[in-house]
């Protein structure tokens, strides 16, 4: 097989060929077999420059370019990323990469929303028991407090009779021993 040629000049050399010669040495294998058909090395040239050309343009990010580009979008930032997509910066072969990250990122970032509302939720509902456990202790020494306001009132009221009586006693005794003293 001829050594590969830029494609224009293939090009050009089989158009300008000569009626009845595909511009090749004689004995270069034809796609049809026919001497007018497109020579099997021209189309084999064509279609590694092809996917050589789609390969460099970025057509098809290798897994290393796609590595590369994930990590260069992470040092960017979501918001970053999602800026420069909406103007349309991003060259279109890492558009659909670039999309597909993003959206990753938005998962991520849904998820961990979620977390952090069921994690607070949890903390809510903590801070709720604790709140309920407080009124009930409070309402116990409210309770508490009563029955201990009933027992100092009990203690006032039984020492304030006592101390009428030990007036009223020694009142009377004082009145017996002034009608004694008179008699």
């Amino acid at each position: 097989m001829p050594p590969p040629q830029p494609l224009a000049c293939a090009i050009s050399r089989w158009r300008s060929a000569p009626a009845g010669t595909s511009g090749h040495p004689p004995g270069s294998p034809l796609v049809n077999g026919s001497s007018e058909a497109i020579p099997v090395h021209f189309v084999a040239c064509s279609l590694a420059r092809a996917l050589k050309f789609r390969n460099q343009s970025g057509m098809a990010l290798t897994p290393d370019q796609e590595r590369e580009w994930i990590a260069q979008l992470e040092g960017m930032g979501v918001t970053l990323v999602r800026s420069e997509l909406e103007r349309g910066k991003i060259s279109p072969h890492r558009v659909h990469l670039t999309a597909t990250w993003l959206s990753a990122k938005d998962k991520e970032a849904e998820a961990g929303r979620e977390a952090s509302k069921s994690e607070q939720i949890e903390l809510a509902r903590r801070a709720s028991e604790a709140a309920d456990r407080a009124a009930t202790a409070a309402e116990l020494q409210a309770i508490e407090a009563r029955r201990a306001n009933k027992r100092a009132t009990i203690a006032l009221v039984i020492a304030i009779i006592s101390i009428i009586a030990t007036a009223i006693g020694t009142a009377v005794s004082i009145w017996l021993t002034q009608i004694d003293a008179h008699k």
